[in-house]
């Protein structure tokens, strides 16, 4: 199975988003600034009593938006500066492993290299480590068909390290797992 697409801005950056949701040290990390945003905010409502001056409100606008301010930059820096980032990309499943091409790139893996596979509302997520991730969007696994077909083979040759959804919950975009893998005479 191959699925081809070209990956926009907003998707990278909703799968940048998806894989720091994923690790509590960059959810830790990420929230610093907005928690001090909102301190900043209660100290000044709260105890001094008196609304933020506008210095303070830029300052908290700034805590709070500096993070995703931030990745929003760096990606765009990324995309660019490196030409494999943008351009047509295509993933390849088989019973070998998965193949990741595009502008300037070909890259195999063996199904042992992986190390987690997780499907959210909008991904594949490819984990090659516990923070190296490529992503499959889901509009690129254009028919239902192909998305069973696709968890199928990932559930197949990935054996406990593919948390997908149930294909219940797919169908109604609900974010329940199904890690339970099928009989082999089902795939």
């Amino acid at each position: 199975m191959t699925f081809t697409y070209n990956p926009t801005f907003k998707q990278q950056y909703v799968a940048l988003l998806a894989l720091q949701f994923r690790s509590p040290l960059l959810i830790a990390v990420n929230m610093l600034f907005p928690v001090a945003g909102a301190a900043l905010i209660l100290i000044l409502v709260i105890k001094l009593h008196r609304m933020p001056s506008a210095y303070e409100t830029s300052l908290i606008f700034a805590c709070i938006g500096f993070t995703p301010l931030l990745n929003a930059i760096l990606l765009f820096l990324a995309r660019r500066k490196n030409p494999t980032v943008l351009g047509i990309q295509s993933v390849t499943v088989g019973a070998l492993g998965l193949d990741f091409s595009g502008t300037g790139f070909q890259t195999h893996l063996d199904w042992g290299a992986i190390y987690k596979v997780q499907e959210t509302k909008r991904f594949f997520l490819f984990f090659l480590s516990p923070r190296l991730v490529q992503f499959l969007p889901k509009d690129a696994v254009q028919t239902l068909e192909d998305r069973c077909n696709l968890r199928n083979a990932l559930r197949r040759y990935t054996g406990g390290k593919a948390h997908l959804l149930s294909e219940k919950a797919a169908r109604r975009g609900h974010l329940a797992y199904n890690t339970r893998p099928f009989p082999r005479d089902e795939l």
